[in-house]
Parts: structure tokens; sequence; C-alpha cells
């Protein structure tokens, strides 16, 4: 993401500037201190989106489209709207999580498309991870005989009762036989046991991580609200006094407090 970023050349600032000429960009290109600068027009604009709905949309004017040389982007070409391909459960679960956190945030998601990445890295570990886990199994059975695998219980004379751990195991009194039988059992395949374990740390490491995540957005968002101290931040495009619009609000909306 970093070099993503990077890769745009981004603006080390920005300058809103009204009703002067472009030999300012010149001017400040001249200077020291500056590499590079750069004139962009901005309009602000409103589409309907529905009956009764408006958004807000930002126009960005360039001179010459293909020679941008600061907050660079490239445009993209396709059908639309884009082929809708993805995991039905873990797409819906998504999905939902997304429109819970834009509740909260206070913003709308206009496009849901996954990127193709995603897919291609799905694939590759449903594939080669069931390939690299059945590797050691196949080349350990295919330099046995027919008769040793026909022959094979399960237990050999040298899988348990030859390590100092197994002989403490053998030693434990007190319990009954069939109890003893399960202990024994359990770490009779030391690496079964071991994959085992991992595999559950490492799921209860993403279960805390996931419940840490939560907890973290929402106490950021805890900490939001009580900085910020109010519901509905209104923009202008233009100066108006302070009472009149303060007068325009009260008559519409039911607020307590303005500040302005």
């Amino acid at each position: 993401m970093k070099n993503s970023f990077l890769s745009t050349n981004p603006s080390s600032a920005s300058l809103w500037i009204e009703n002067t000429g472009l030999e300012i960009i010149d001017e400040i290109e001249g200077l020291p201190e500056i590499e590079q600068a750069e004139f962009r027009n901005q309009i602000m604009a409103r589409i309907k989106t529905g009956p009764d709905e408006w958004k807000t949309i930002w126009l960005f004017l360039f001179d010459d489209f293909t020679n941008i040389k600061i907050n660079k982007f490239l445009s993209e070409e396709g059908e639309w709207p884009p082929v809708a391909i993805s995991l039905p459960l873990g797409r819906l679960l998504a999905g939902m999580y997304d429109d819970y956190m834009a509740k909260i945030l206070n913003f709308a998601i206009y496009n849901r498309e996954i990127p193709f990445s995603a897919f291609l890295s799905q694939a590759a570990f449903g594939f080669f991870i069931p390939f690299i886990a059945a590797a050691y199994p196949v080349w350990k059975g295919s330099r046995i005989t027919v008769r040793q695998a026909l022959d094979d219980h399960g237990i050999s004379n040298n899988q348990f009762g030859n390590s100092v751990f197994d002989i403490i195991i053998s030693k434990f009194g007190g319990f009954t036989r069939p109890l003893l039988l399960s202990i024994r059992n359990t770490f009779r395949k030391k690496s079964r046991l071991v994959l085992m374990l991992l595999t559950l740390t490492i799921g209860g490491a993403v279960l805390l991580s996931a419940f840490n995540i939560q907890t973290t957005v929402r106490n950021g968002m805890d900490v939001i609200y009580k900085t910020l101290k109010y519901d509905i931040n209104l923009s202008l495009n233009d100066y108006y006094e302070s009472e009149f619009v303060q007068g325009y609000i009260y008559r519409i909306w039911k607020i307590c407090t303005i500040n302005g």
C-alpha cells in the first residue's frame, strides 16, 4: 500500500486560492524549496440518484490528463456493472459488516467489487495447502511395501515408551485403565498432537485478533464522538453571517446548540 501511494507522487501541501491566474504556478515552482507545482480546478456539484436522494460529487479539472505530475491516477476501462463473482457466505457476511461500519462512520459504500487477486489467492491457498499437507504421508506411504501397508495397525514398537516423556506418562497411577489409555494415546503420535495444537492456537489467535479489532474500532469511535461533541457538520460554499445561518437552521431543524 505504501509503494502504491508513493507511486502517485503525492503532494506535500495543497494551496486553495481564488481569482488568480496560472502565472502563480510558475512563481511557486520557482521557489528553491518547491520541486513541483501543478494547478487544478475543482467544482462541487450534486447528482440526483433517486426520487428524493442527492449525492455530492467533486469534479477535478486538468489541462492535460496524459501529463499529470502530482497525485497521479490511471483510468480504467471495462464493462459496467462489473461481473459479480464472489463466495456467497463470505461475501454476505463481509457486506453486512461493511454496512454496519459504514453506518457507524456515517458514509456510503458505492463499490463492493472484490479484487481479482483475492480470488487468485483463495484458489492458490485452497489448492496448495491440502497438497502440501498430503505430500509427506503420500511420500512416506510410497516407501513401504504392500505387505507392510496391509499389516500396519497404526502402532509400532518404537512409537511409544522410548522417550523420557513417554516413561513418565506410563508411570501415572491412581487412574482407571481407560483414562490411562486415553492419555497415552494422546501423546502416542506427537506430530499429530503438535499439528492439532498449532491449528487450535492459530485459530484462537485469529479469533482474539478479530475481537481486539472490534473493541479497538468501538473505543476509537467513542473517543471521536467525545472529542467532536456534535451530531451534524454543515459546510457552506460561501461566506454568510453567523446569525443568519443559525436563524435559518433553527427554523428547519430542532437543534439544541449551534456553534459556527
